[in-house]
Formats: structure tokens, C-alpha cells, sequence
């Protein structure tokens, strides 16, 4: 899911077989459709990092996710900067608890053990089910 179509469609040049009825693009604050599963790759750090949008996402993600489904995926383990202009903008691990944490349960959140060497020990691994 993308709001734009430009990596989308790069998405489907480099992945051909890919079903391209499964490439979405569309809003995600606007998006009505429900998945058991819901892969996260530090898409919550690419959001300017106020309250409002952060507790936007996460009551979003919930609202994505059928009754038990999962958010899995990889946070950025970086300070925030101050920055509002670059990406992707930092956290830890309780600031994004403190978000996730009113939707759903912790099934795992520890720091990544195989990330890329340029992000390592910059990343959390998380595993959270929808309450």
C-alpha cells in the first residue's frame, strides 16, 4: 500500500508475479479494508512524530485488523532529532508502546538480531495482536 503509484509500480517491475490486485493505492488514514496480518517495515517513523499522528496510526492499524489479527514488524530504534523535516523520525521502545499499547497486546518487542549491518542495533522486531 502505497499513496503513491510511483513505487508500486516499481514494486511490480521488480516482482512481476506479484497479484497486482494485492497493490493498493490509496490513503492509509482512509483505507476500510480488514487483514488478519499487517506487515510493518518503519512505516511508523515516516509520520511527522506528533501524539495526533501517532495515535492515529495505531488506532488505524487496529481498525485494519480483523477481531485477534497481527501487526508484525520492524520499528526504527533511533533518538528523535528534533528534525520535523527528515525521515524517518526516531523512537524507542516505550514511546511506541505507549501508542500501540491501548490497541493492542505485546506478544514480542525486542531489539532485531539479523537486521542489516547498516541497522544494526537500530531496530525493533515486533509482534502485536489486535485486543
Amino acid at each position: 500500500m502505497d499513496i503513491s503509484k510511483v513505487p508500486l509500480e516499481a514494486f511490480q517491475d521488480r516482482n512481476p508475479s506479484f497479484p497486482k490486485k494485492q497493490l493498493k493505492q490509496t490513503n492509509f488514514f482512509e483505507h476500510k479494508e480488514l487483514y488478519d496480518l499487517i506487515l510493518e517495515q518503519t512505516f511508523f517513523c515516516s509520520f511527522i512524530p506528533t501524539d495526533k499522528n501517532r495515535n492515529a496510526y495505531a488506532q488505524q492499524m487496529s481498525n485494519l485488523l480483523k477481531p485477534h489479527g497481527k501487526l508484525v514488524g520492524v520499528w526504527f530504534d533511533i533518538p528523535l532529532t528534533g528534525d520535523m523535516e527528515k525521515r524517518p523520525f526516531g523512537g524507542n521502545k516505550a514511546d511506541y508502546l505507549k501508542y500501540l499499547a491501548p490497541y493492542f497486546k505485546t506478544i514480542t518487542f525486542e531489539r532485531c538480531y539479523n537486521s542489516i549491518p547498516p541497522r544494526q542495533g537500530n531496530e525493533l522486531f515486533g509482534i502485536f495482536q489486535k485486543k
